[in-house]
């Protein structure tokens, strides 16, 4: 379908424009991922081959997505993402009519027909359903073509397939469906997809995530503990949330600034900036994350026994 972008008032409604913005040489990821079960040699090989969907399973925090954008970036793929919720609809996966500024018809793409034009640009691309488990089970449905032998989707009347020589690599990433507010992949969904899970990495492997310039060796020492005790903790159904590597990485980047802070008003007793620091972030990190009152009471006991502080 041809689209006139002269007249067009925002580059949404330029397709051309739109498959630029994914041009593989503008990715940036947001940190460095650091991989410790070896995920990345294995999910980049999938990507890379593109033959199958697959399916990245891990709790939160566990660094699925930000492995997801530095493999892209690692082998310059177009990577398209949908962040899928609850709300996500079909329009938002293959496309909707809508009315230009001269009350025109033209069919904006979805995400999904729009990563195929990516996947014959470039040659390779990458379709990320992110949070795949958020969204509604019918609306899942509408991957089924494209995850299977098929591999291809209708939009706007327009049956949109791979090119022979291009690639389109198809990526969900999951919480397990016991966490709160996942819904269980479908049956038909899932025997379309291979699937990868990433584990939370035992102490030794926790260690080299993150960055512990500042941080007191007893703090690690107590952090990394109290980590693998709230794994523990939850698979016990004592409590619900379990700290991930994210939450370490936030207690190290807070305890940091609320040192550079501290120091500055506390300029005389720094035992009392060094204290005060460790329960301030203990509380903003650790204690926030635990929303049921008798959970937080449980981590509270907990995080003054490991970290020898009254809180």
């Amino acid at each position: 379908m041809g689209i006139n972008t002269t007249t067009q008032p925002s580059f949404f409604y330029d397709i051309e424009g739109t498959i630029r913005l994914h041009d593989p040489k503008l990715l940036k990821a947001w940190d460095n991922y650091v991989d410790v079960n070896n995920d990345y040699n294995v999910i980049k090989d999938h990507i890379l081959n593109a033959n199958r969907p697959l399916k990245i399973e891990g709790s939160k925090g566990t660094g699925k997505t930000l492995l997801v954008h530095t493999i892209a970036k690692d082998i310059q793929s177009a990577l398209i993402e949908i962040t899928c919720t609850a709300f996500t609809k079909e329009r938002d996966l293959l496309g909707s009519y809508q009315l230009n500024a001269k009350g025109e018809s033209y069919f904006k793409l979805g995400k999904i027909p729009l990563a195929y034009l990516c996947a014959n640009k470039y040659g390779h691309a990458i379709l990320l359903g992110d949070d795949i488990h958020t969204q509604d089970p019918d609306v899942m449905a509408i991957w089924h073509s494209v995850c299977d032998k098929r591999k291809y989707v209708y939009a706007g009347g327009k049956k949109y397939e791979l090119n022979k020589d291009s690639k389109l690599a198809i990526v969900f990433t999951t919480n397990p469906h016991t966490d709160m507010g996942a819904y269980r992949l479908s049956d038909p969904m899932l025997s379309r997809l291979v699937g990868r899970t990433m584990y939370n990495p035992h102490l030794k492997k926790l260690e080299k995530i993150p960055d512990w310039t500042g941080i007191p060796d007893i703090v690690k020492q107590a952090l990394l503990t109290l980590s693998i005790d709230s794994n523990a903790m939850k698979r016990q159904d004592i409590t619900s949330y379990e700290i991930s590597p994210r939450d370490l990485c936030q207690f190290t980047d807070q305890y940091r600034d609320y040192l550079k802070y501290y120091m500055d008003i506390n300029v005389g007793d720094r035992s009392l900036t060094i204290e005060t620091v460790l329960e301030e972030t203990i509380r903003s990190v650790i204690l926030t994350k635990y929303v049921n009152p008798d959970e937080r009471e449980h981590m509270l006991k907990r995080c003054e026994e490991a970290f020898n502080v009254e809180l």
